[in-house]
């Protein structure tokens, strides 16, 4: 028999109410669980009531958004509070030292759930959003959660260089480095620019930079190359990241001030996507000379003087999906060969192996970045592979080049621009547009496979690096004594 309603407690139970219960003594419990007990049920009915023993909520199941709600709680309180924002404190310390480390005061937290490296003592503050600690030498992450009586916020860290390389190593000094990008990149090359003449002048390096280290802050060894500049005030290094986080201010440490140490500078073709600096008695075998080229070739150099020279193997990337591509150039105001066709050579990105052609009238994605006809003015022009002509960019003036001066000319590609520049200053750009045809090969010397008698360039290197539409910045911190 199926009654209309039900009555508990009730003779007459209410007409609007399937099941009526009526109780001066006792009263409902429903079924209670925990969290992962909850999260077990197979399939929960639409508007399914549970106590939630974890969050100590009473929650129903919305089967529309296939989530638990929380209906109401018995901690006074309506939701965990939301993450902290930052942690303020050193980035490198002393072990045996005390350091304080606070967050902001975040709306709905009762307290504050810190987490310190291996060894690290709490001295005061346990609980609160400002804490001072003792470390110990074990470098690593700091962190810290909100609470409430719902439960914990989001964690949030802040990685802490401690000892490291100590006492070999008599200094070390923070690089903050700055990636606004909302981008991660690997393996990411960032310039370190510094003034080691002052340091070696005052003893505290070595005068071959044989000393140099680059740690991460848990004391990682990081890959670097010196590309110029040592002993002066603007010595610059390559430092080679694993991990860029995307949107994140980090710090990086150099270190110095070991008078017995030895060089541990890594090569340039560790750092560098690509790398080529012409050394050897012949062409590098991945390198081919176009028709009738004429070229010189020793001490590192190699110059054009007709023709072209271009890459016979793809790159393993595509430049347009964000990459640096960089040369080391010298222009000569001569022109040796017969004939005269005084363009500069080129440093050129295409879709196609020797894919240089007049105008652009094979429709190849290409960049070009030489000396214009005749003058010292350097221009570029682009196709992006959807026509016969350079319909992306033409520049006849970015700059104005002397002879006989090395330049480090630079074409930041990304996926829907270009940058040019000249010794790491941008110069010239494009607008925003859309490649159609994908660049994997270099070419340098005569833009084209002719027999052009070019004016004479000279290249110590070429190399690819990444890019991101936004440079990382790196700041120089305050020299400290190391521990």
């Amino acid at each position: 028999m199926l009654a209309q309603n039900v009555g508990i407690g009730t003779n007459t139970p209410n007409p609007s109410a399937k099941l009526d219960i009526v109780d001066t003594q006792r009263g409902l419990l429903i079924p209670r669980m925990t969290t992962a007990q909850r999260d077990a049920i197979a399939s929960p009915a639409d508007a399914l009531l549970i106590f939630n023993t974890t969050t100590r909520c009473f929650e129903s199941y919305n089967g529309s958004s296939n989530a638990w709600v929380t209906i109401g709680c018995l901690n006074n309180c309506n939701a965990t509070p939301p993450a902290p924002s930052s942690i303020t404190g050193p980035s490198s310390v002393c072990s045996a030292n005390n350091y304080n480390y606070s967050t902001n005061t975040v709306a709905g937290a009762s307290s504050y759930n810190w987490n310190f490296p291996t060894g690290w003592n709490i001295v005061s503050g346990s609980g609160t959003n400002n804490v001072t600690v003792t470390p110990s030498a074990n470098g690593g992450n700091v962190c810290v959660s909100a609470q409430n009586n719902c439960g914990n916020s989001p964690t949030i860290c802040t990685c802490v260089l401690s000892s490291c390389l100590a006492p070999q190593w008599q200094y070390r000094v923070p690089l903050t480095i700055n990636n606004t990008n909302a981008t991660t990149a690997a393996d990411f090359q960032v310039p370190v620019v510094i003034n080691t003449q002052t340091l070696i002048s005052s003893g505290k390096m070595q005068a071959s930079g044989a000393d140099i280290r680059f740690t991460d802050c848990n004391c990682n060894l990081l890959d670097f190359w010196i590309e110029s500049g040592l002993n002066t005030t603007n010595t610059r290094i390559w430092v080679k990241i694993p991990v860029l986080p995307a949107s994140t201010t980090f710090n990086i440490y150099l270190f110095y001030g070991n008078p017995a140490a030895t060089s541990t500078m890594a090569s340039p073709s560790t750092i560098f996507d690509y790398w080529e600096d012409f050394t050897g008695t012949s062409l590098p075998a991945d390198w081919t000379p176009g028709i009738s080229a004429n070229y010189t070739y020793g001490g590192g150099i190699l110059r054009t003087n007709v023709g072209t020279i271009y890459r016979n193997q793809p790159l393993p990337f595509f430049l347009n999906n964000g990459y640096f591509l960089e040369g080391k150039i010298l222009y000569h105001p001569t022109l040796t060969g017969s004939g005269s066709y005084p363009y500069s050579g080129d440093l050129e990105a295409n879709s196609a192996m020797d894919g240089g052609c007049s105008a652009n009238l094979c429709g190849n994605a290409v960049i070009h970045y030489r000396r214009e006809y005749g003058i010292q003015n350097v221009g570029a022009w682009i196709g992006n592979g959807a026509a016969n002509s350079y319909n992306a960019y033409s520049n006849v003036n970015c700059w104005t080049s002397a002879n006989y001066t090395w330049y480090i000319l630079g074409e930041k590609i990304l996926s829907n621009q270009v940058f040019f520049a000249r010794d790491y200053a941008y110069l010239c750009n494009t607008a925003v547009f859309t490649w159609a045809k994908n660049l994997a090969w270099i070419q340098i010397g005569s833009f084209d496979n002719v027999a052009r008698n070019i004016q004479d360039t000279e290249y110590d290197w070429i190399r690819c690096r990444k890019a991101l539409p936004n440079d990382p910045t790196v700041s120089i911190g305050t020299e400290q004594v190391n521990c």
